[in-house]
């Protein structure tokens, strides 16, 4: 062992001890150094971000060394930062020219030809650069953007798809690629991107859909149905699935399964409340203007709103739309719970407060009105027809006094002339309670000028006037 660790010993004496070979030493002339020097106090200087100092000292440098690279760099770098992408461009290049291989030149390059608008040059580059380093996935994606602004949409997909080998299937770049399919009309390349997907992973739900989405709202219906069938193989009760089949099914007309797929959506709590409300709201809108008229039935509009509360409680949208189909129906006291849960779930709506007094008003319910009142003026301090609602309750409950200060304030807010008619009326009446009937004639007065027409208010001015 010790013979064994003095040859170790020798061997590294040897190594050590042997003459080295002779290279031929690399002079550095006093202009370069000069150079070396004056380049490094322009560098202190565009730092300092003083960049007329820093321009004159490359400027300079140049005069002495025109093929100085890194002093056409950096007039490029004072360039950009001044926004002058045209000259930045013109330093960048011709740093480049002087250092062809060097990556960072042609990189600012052409991010100054992309700000210059100049694309077509940009996009060369961007190639250029991607086949040097085809692992920098930022220089495909360079590219990518540089053909779009070009309109070379077929390029684009395939720089998508060098991206895609690179940096495997990626859900945000299919969507990309069958977008821009979808631009180009060519609906069959769009549903390939999701068959390769298919084909990577068959048992994901969502790439059948998404295919089946594509032909669906091309309006190649029996294309779309097999990837849905696929789907239902693999996930019946998947939510996005049975939207898809509602309006599958509604498309091609038939409604009664269209119906069933759509009662199952909205008693999914797992599908997402954001994607059910635009088709709910759609649907409520055209049965308030139209009624039945509309296709829906009464029940069909139960049923749905009914199943939004059970799936989502939390809902707002689903107790308030429940509260104005019992509305509707003069129901007045189940809508007045349904209003109560909406206003529990969100104090601040409008419309839910309105629709509230409303009801109250219909039940006789003013001193709950004025319990509100308070809370609601505080919520609501210029709104007129709050205002209005709960004058009218002060005056039921025989408090004239407050009545008149509510209505008052309620007409100097009122743009509505049918709302400042109906304000002035009940306004005359809380002044004839307060006994003052010059006042009481001239608001209803005021009342007809607004374009009441009432017997009892022609009645009343005959009589007091």
């Amino acid at each position: 062992m010790r013979k064994y660790f003095c040859l170790l010993i020798l061997v590294f004496a040897v190594c050590v001890g042997a003459p080295a070979q002779k290279k031929k030493p690399n002079i550095v002339s006093d202009s370069e150094r000069q150079i070396s020097k004056t380049y490094a106090e322009g560098l202190k200087e565009f730092y300092s971000r003083n960049f007329t100092a820093a321009e004159k000292t490359f400027r300079n440098i140049l005069e002495k060394n025109s093929k100085h690279d890194a002093s056409y760099f950096m007039l490029g770098k004072i360039k950009s930062e001044q926004k002058d992408y045209t000259d930045a461009a013109y330093y960048f290049k011709q740093a480049a020219s002087i250092d062809k291989t060097n990556e960072w030149y042609l990189v600012e390059l052409a991010q100054m030809y992309d700000k210059a608008g100049n694309y077509s040059e940009s996009a060369e580059l961007w190639k250029k650069l991607s086949d040097m380093k085809p692992n920098i996935e930022n220089y495909l994606i360079s590219e990518a953007d540089a053909l779009v602004h070009l309109d070379r949409y077929t390029d684009v997909i395939k720089v998508y798809d060098k991206l895609e080998i690179l940096i495997g299937y990626n859900e945000e770049l299919t969507e990309t690629k069958k977008n821009i399919w979808l631009y180009l009309n060519n609906v069959k390349n769009a549903v390939g991107e999701y068959d390769k997907l298919i084909a990577e992973f068959p048992t994901n739900v969502k790439n059948y859909i998404r295919a089946g989405d594509i032909y669906l709202a091309n309006k190649q219906y029996s294309k779309a149905l097999p990837y849905y069938e696929k789907a239902q193989k693999l996930e019946p009760n998947n939510p996005e699935l049975q939207f898809a089949l509602a309006e599958y099914y509604d498309a091609t007309g038939n409604a009664d399964e269209s119906w069933k797929y759509m009662i199952k959506v909205i008693k999914n709590p797992d599908y997402p409340l954001d994607e059910k409300l635009p088709t709910i709201k759609n649907m409520f809108t055209e049965y308030v203007l139209s009624g039945e008229r509309s296709g829906i039935s009464k029940r069909e509009m139960y049923d749905v709103i009914t199943a939004l509360t059970e799936a989502h409680p939390e809902a707002i949208e689903g107790w308030a739309n429940l509260a104005s189909l019992k509305i509707m129906d003069k129901d007045y006291a189940a809508a007045k719970t349904m209003l109560e849960k909406a206003i529990a779930i969100d104090v601040s709506r409008y419309t839910v407060w309105e629709d509230y007094f409303f009801v109250l008003a219909q039940l006789r319910e003013d001193k709950k009105i004025i319990e509100e009142a308070e809370r609601v003026l505080e919520l609501f301090p210029g709104n007129s027809i709050l205002q209005y609602s709960i004058g009218v309750a002060y005056l039921n409950t025989n408090n004239a006094k407050k009545a008149v200060e509510m209505l008052k304030s309620a007409a100097a807010f009122s743009y509505d002339t049918m709302l400042s008619a109906k304000i002035y009326y009940m306004l005359g009446n809380a002044y004839l309670e307060l006994g003052n009937k010059d006042e009481a004639v001239s608001a209803w007065k005021t009342a007809k000028r607004k374009g009441m027409i009432n017997n009892d208010l022609n009645e009343k001015i005959k009589k007091y006037e």
